[in-house]
């Protein structure tokens, strides 16, 4: 007599690309969450979901920006007020999303990177934030800090995109941001100094 023996395989959730979110950071995490949908949204895999490598999860990038958040809002001056995300290779290409009003970072208005100044000049366009400025400073691959103006003299002031970069091949990956507003007399290099890691240079225009 033939005994059909039956494995059970335990079935593999498909990957989530949104954070589990603790009592009271809803707000935050609405940020973080439309980060990862435009920056996921501008590659052909997913990338940043809770199955990749951990620098890559929701929950790691949330607990990043908890901490950038805190940094922040010591100045009791600053509010978080937007999210931006996409990603990186020659240029940048992503989404602005500032209180529900999302804006395109179309691929051929930015770039190129210049990795030798630590830098990346472009424009957020389209839908209520037409020609909102970008100027991205990164600081090392390894660090992945990235700040970045949104007035057209490239100078860094009281407004400004503040996140990470994740490399995921190469010489590409995403950003992630947020939006700040701080009153005009925070000087937001001193603010994030000590977060970003080496001394912040001043912007020298678009």
């Amino acid at each position: 007599m033939l005994i059909g023996l039956v494995t059970a395989h335990a079935l593999i959730p498909p990957p989530t690309t949104t954070v589990s979110c603790p009592t009271g950071e809803e707000d935050l995490c609405a940020r973080v969450d439309a980060a990862i949908a435009h920056a996921n949204a501008e590659l052909p895999l997913l990338a940043v979901h809770s199955q990749a490598s951990y620098r890559m999860r929701p929950q790691t990038v949330f607990e990043a920006f908890q901490e950038l958040r805190d940094t922040v809002e010591a100045d009791p001056s600053c509010t978080i007020d937007g999210s931006l995300g996409g990603a990186y290779d020659i240029g940048w290409a992503g989404t602005a999303e500032v209180d529900g009003i999302t804006g395109e970072l179309p691929a051929e208005s930015f770039g190129p990177l210049d990795r030798a100044g630590h830098s990346a000049p472009g424009n957020v366009d389209g839908h209520g934030v037409i020609g909102l400025p970008f100027f991205g400073e990164y600081s090392t691959w390894s660090r992945g800090h990235v700040i970045g103006t949104v007035h057209t003299d490239g100078v860094l002031d009281s407004t400004f995109w503040v996140g990470t970069h994740l490399r995921t091949q190469g010489r590409r990956g995403v950003f992630l941001t947020v939006l700040a507003t701080c009153a005009p007399t925070t000087d937001p290099a001193v603010l994030l100094e000590d977060w970003f890691g080496p001394a912040l240079v001043p912007f020298q225009g678009l």
